[in-house]
């Protein structure tokens, strides 16, 4: 075999092997699958409850993908347990289909009124009681108060633990009728104002509703308190 005749059969032997892919060996990056999972979770974040930070956990190292030829697609697990905590799916569409969940912490930031330490139920809260913290909005179920301005003289409506963020339903309006106290009761419209005496059932701050007991006839009634040791009652 001379020289001419070796270069073409070692030529045919190297084209006649089939290519190897360019993709066989490649590994889909792991911070491609978090970022996929991080901005479906910040989009569906902003779309709900505005702003929020957003973290998505980590995969474990041992997890070797094949590289996906199509654009990650993401979605929501049906099995995702609370609006902080979420599952996002993150799938391969392409020649080698895969998915898998990666867990997502969503959090919404902001200034909260907390108190500054323990207050005891009926106390009146003053204002080195509360002060400005930050918290995950998110978890905050029943609600919050953005200034401090807003709790300071409310009465706290049971007992506070310090450090704790208020919400309206911790507070109430300073008592000005205290139980077993002597009252006027009024029942007014346009054309009739009637006030007799009676007794306070309860106490209460302005605009709540206690029960009163009239002093001559003994009915006992709901009424609205309207004003220090005053009653309103609807005819």
């Amino acid at each position: 075999m001379n020289r001419l005749h070796a270069a073409i059969l070692a030529f045919a032997v190297v084209v006649a092997q089939p290519a190897k892919a360019a993709t066989d060996d490649a590994i889909q990056d792991p911070e491609s699958i978090r970022e996929t999972a991080r901005q479906f979770a910040a989009g569906m974040a902003a779309a709900e409850r505005g702003a929020a930070r957003v973290e998505v956990g980590t995969l474990d190292r041992r997890l070797r993908l094949p590289q996906c030829d199509r654009p990650l697609s993401a979605f929501l697990s049906p099995t995702s347990r609370t609006a902080t905590r979420q599952s996002v799916g993150v799938r391969c569409e392409g020649t080698v289909p895969w998915s898998l969940y990666v867990p997502v912490t969503i959090e919404r930031p902001g200034e909260v009124v907390v108190s500054t330490r323990p207050i005891p139920r009926g106390q009146i809260i003053a204002e080195g009681d509360v002060r400005l913290a930050e918290r995950d909005l998110a978890t905050l179920h029943r609600g919050y108060l953005n200034d401090p301005a807003q709790a300071i003289g409310q009465r706290a409506e049971r007992d506070l633990p310090g450090d704790e963020a208020l919400s309206p339903a911790n507070l109430g309006k300073p008592n000005v009728i205290k139980r077993g106290a002597e009252i006027t009761i009024m029942a007014a419209d346009e054309l009739l104002d009637v006030r007799v005496g009676g007794v306070a059932l309860a106490s209460g701050g302005i605009g709540e509703r206690i029960r009163v007991r009239n002093a001559s006839s003994k009915r006992e009634l709901d009424a609205v308190v309207v004003g220090e040791g005053l009653v309103q009652v609807t005819p």
